[in-house]
């Protein structure tokens, strides 16, 4: 009776072994749940008297280039962490670059998604009769490949440093007129944060609880928060503050000449960061 005893509690206290040592789904070599605990971190409060600089400017960021090619990690694109927002109720989507017009998903689909005319066989025994058809193409979320973002660079004299602020972030889709292409335009605008409501449905609260992968440390790991506040993109201006609000390409001396364009934009940036050395020199 003793052994059998014995026998009892050495095979339940194996099974309770058994029970800690190998849990149910294995993610990796250690517990990584911080990130769903992170929260964004707030900006720098800037009063009016202290901003002695402000500029803003628009960038495109192209997926597509090497350093940017985490924002197309299989795991966890871009373009899927946007349409998940959208899709929870996580994020809210706009009509226009004033972020004011609210866009629902029906609204997004029908704008995104085309109609193509083709032709299909008209019967069985009529084999050389055609006649033409209008299908619904479904646009593809992958094909996001450029997302616009507006920005607000601003010195504050105080503190003696120069603040970015990205206002909002917009993929960009190319949409059709007639069954023809035209020149991309966003699809919709994010409001990137606000500060003054940190429980807006803005794209930094999900950002922030989403990886995205460092190409240096996995043990570092990276959020999309991480990748847009430490500027870790590439990318190049398309549009600065002017008297006309208008983008490089629609100035008359620089229409139909793309290196004029990109030399435009090259010398935008470059007034950006003189600018802000200038300032510190007083």
């Amino acid at each position: 009776m003793k052994n059998l005893i014995i026998s009892i509690i050495y095979i339940c206290s194996f099974k309770n072994i058994l029970a800690q040592t190998v849990p149910a789904e294995v993610r990796g070599p250690y517990d990584a749940n911080v990130v769903s605990q992170r929260k964004p971190v707030p900006w720098h409060r800037i009063i009016e008297a202290d901003a002695s600089y402000h500029w803003r400017v628009e960038r495109i960021i192209d997926t597509r280039i090497k350093q940017n090619s985490p924002l197309q990690w299989p795991k966890s694109p871009l373009h899927a962490l946007i349409k998940r927002g959208l899709e929870e109720n996580k994020l809210v989507a706009y009509k226009n670059d004033s972020l004011r017009r609210v866009a629902d998903l029906e609204y997004i689909f029908l704008k995104l998604n085309h109609q193509e005319q083709i032709q299909v066989q008209n019967s069985a025994e009529e084999v050389y009769s055609y006649v033409d058809s209008t299908v619904n193409v479904e646009y593809n979320w992958e094909d996001f490949k450029r997302f616009k973002i507006m920005e607000d660079w601003i010195y504050d004299k105080k503190e003696g440093r120069m603040y970015c602020r990205i206002v909002y972030i917009a993929p960009m889709y190319q949409p059709y007129a007639g069954g023809a292409p035209v020149p991309e335009q966003p699809a919709f605008y994010l409001k990137y944060y606000d500060p003054a409501n940190l429980d807006t449905k803005c794209f930094r609260n999900v950002a922030v609880n989403s990886l995205v992968f460092n190409p240096q440390n996995v043990a570092h790991r990276l959020t999309f928060d991480d990748f847009f506040e430490m500027r870790m993109f590439n990318s190049y201006l398309i549009k600065e503050s002017n008297l006309f609000d208008n983008r490089f390409k629609d100035y008359d001396e620089l229409k139909d000449d793309p290196i004029a364009t990109m030399l435009e934009s090259e010398k935008a940036s470059e007034k950006l960061f003189k600018q802000e050395m200038d300032s510190w020199e007083h």
